[in-house]
C-alpha cells in the first residue's frame, strides 16, 4: 500500500519449513522504507 504499511502481514504456505526474503516491496529501490532483514529466516506455523 503506498500510504500505509502492514505490519506482521501473514500469506499462506503450504509445505511447513524456513523461508527467506526474496522480494521485499518494502525495500527503498522500490520506494519503501527499507525496514526488512534479508539476512533473517522465517519459520512456517
Amino acid at each position: 500500500h503506498c500510504n500505509n504499511s502492514y505490519f506482521d502481514y501473514r500469506i499462506g504456505c503450504r509445505k511447513p519449513g524456513m523461508y527467506k526474503v526474496v522480494l521485499d516491496s518494502d525495500a527503498g529501490l522500490f520506494g519503501g522504507f527499507g525496514r526488512i532483514h534479508h539476512a533473517a529466516e522465517h519459520f512456517t506455523t
